[in-house]
């Protein structure tokens, strides 16, 4: 699974390429050493971030949206999609 963001206006960031106003998080699929955690990450965003593992995919998908919302708050988001 993985959470695709999209902004109504490209931003700059630590890339290459230009603005962006796509980027897909998706969760490590190595191991995480720590139990009971999930490491999400965008290289798209070049950023990384935990949160806590669900009892199921979708609510460890439901806990990393609500960490993407409040740190993405001040964006202007299109749409949040999960594929």
């Amino acid at each position: 699974m993985k959470i695709v963001i999209e902004l109504n206006k490209a931003v700059g960031g630590y890339w290459d390429g230009g603005s962006k106003s796509r980027f897909e998080f998706e969760p490590e699929s190595t191991i995480y050493p720590k139990p009971n955690i999930i490491r999400w990450g965008s290289w798209e965003a070049n950023t990384w971030f935990e949160c806590s593992k669900g009892k199921t995919d979708k609510l460890s998908v439901k806990y990393a949206l609500q960490h993407l919302k409040k740190s993405l708050a001040k964006l202007d988001i299109k749409s949040i999609t999960i594929q």
